[in-house]
């Protein structure tokens, strides 16, 4: 008899532990789903004190959902645009004129001054994998932002702290983790 109940047992642990993956997995998936991440650069250069623009481009290179940002002690608007990772977001294609600019590609923690998708594709595995763990600080999205500054503005370390703007919540993080453990 004692064994019948260590299988109910067991398998209701299993069980539990079933639904409450199933349950951590919905919620991630809802926040990827209403994760906008043009609210979410704005909101980190807002914590910044990054003055934000209406507009830094002529016209006929605005692109859509990009924000327009002013720095402290530079002459000229820098712009954050977002990308999928798959996507060659490079500002010559983008009609983007790079006189005295230049151009740097964030994801996570990490910068690069050229696009490079295969790093990005292994990035984003990498924590999509910590995410199904209940391992991972930050949303699975599969979007970077290209960043483009003038070139005196982008000497030295960045004050932005870029990471931010993939960084989940804290309690889906620790609702994540739980599902887990």
């Amino acid at each position: 008899m004692s064994r019948l109940w260590l299988r109910l047992f067991l398998a209701a642990c299993l069980l539990a532990s079933m639904l409450l993956h199933a349950r951590a997995m919905r919620a991630e998936q809802q926040l990827i789903a209403s994760f906008d991440i043009y609210q979410a650069i704005t909101r980190v250069l807002s914590a910044h004190d990054v003055e934000i623009l209406r507009s830094g481009w002529p016209r006929q290179t605005v692109q859509p959902r990009t924000v327009y940002f002013q720095r402290r002690g530079c002459s000229a608007a820098s712009v954050a645009m977002p990308f999928h990772i798959t996507t060659d977001a490079s500002a010559k294609i983008l009609n983007i004129e790079l006189a005295d600019r230049r151009q740097t590609i964030k994801y996570l923690e990490k910068s690069w001054r050229k696009q490079q998708s295969f790093e990005l594709i292994m990035d984003w595995t990498s924590n999509a994998m910590l995410a199904a763990a209940g391992r991972s600080p930050y949303a699975t999205v599969r979007q970077a932002i290209l960043l483009i500054e003038p070139a005196q503005c982008s000497a030295g370390p960045d004050p932005v702290d870029w990471a931010q703007v993939w960084r989940l919540p804290v309690p889906l993080v620790s609702l994540l983790s739980g599902a887990m453990t």
